[in-house]
C-alpha cells in the first residue's frame, strides 16, 4: 500500500503520531540539485482534457524535473521538484485531487496558468510565486 493510500485511513492524530518518527531527508539545496543534471529526467503527461488556455501555449508540454517528495512513498500531501522549464517549452496543464501547488521561480519568465478559471493567465518572472488550490488547472 502506497504512503498516500496509507495516509488516508488514518486520523490526524495518527497521522501526526506516525509521522514523528518518519526518517526522510529534509533539506535541499538549489544550486546543489540543479548542478545534479543526470538526476533530472522528462516529466510529461498524456491524456485528460486541457482546457482552452492550452493552446496557447507552445512546445511539447514537459518540463526536466529532480522529484525530492514523492506522494506514493512519503505521507505527504506534497510533492516537492526542482525543475526547468526549456525557453519555447512549457509545464503540461494538469491539477492534483489533494494537493496544492506553489511554483518559486528563480529564474527566467513566462505565464503561469491557474486559478478558480481555466482561463486565468498571469505573467511570472524570477523573484515570483505561483499557487494554485487542489483541483484547479495550473501550468
Amino acid at each position: 500500500m502506497s504512503a498516500q493510500l496509507k495516509e488516508m485511513n488514518m486520523t490526524p492524530a495518527q497521522r501526526a503520531e506516525s509521522n514523528r518518527s518518519f526518517r526522510q531527508k529534509r533539506v535541499w539545496n538549489m544550486a546543489e540539485e540543479f548542478a545534479r543534471t543526470g538526476a533530472f529526467r522528462e516529466i510529461a503527461m498524456t491524456g485528460g482534457v486541457n482546457p482552452p488556455v492550452a493552446k496557447r501555449t507552445p512546445g511539447k508540454g514537459a518540463i526536466m524535473g529532480n522529484t525530492f517528495i514523492k506522494r506514493a512513498e512519503v505521507p505527504s500531501v506534497l510533492h516537492v521538484q526542482c525543475a526547468y522549464i526549456e525557453p519555447g517549452n512549457r509545464k503540461y496543464l494538469h491539477w492534483h485531487e489533494n494537493a496544492e501547488t506553489v511554483w518559486l521561480i528563480v529564474e527566467g519568465e513566462g505565464e503561469f496558468y491557474g486559478g478558480p478559471n481555466d482561463e486565468d493567465v498571469y505573467p511570472v518572472k524570477a523573484g515570483d510565486i505561483a499557487h494554485a488550490l487542489p483541483g484547479q488547472w495550473h501550468g
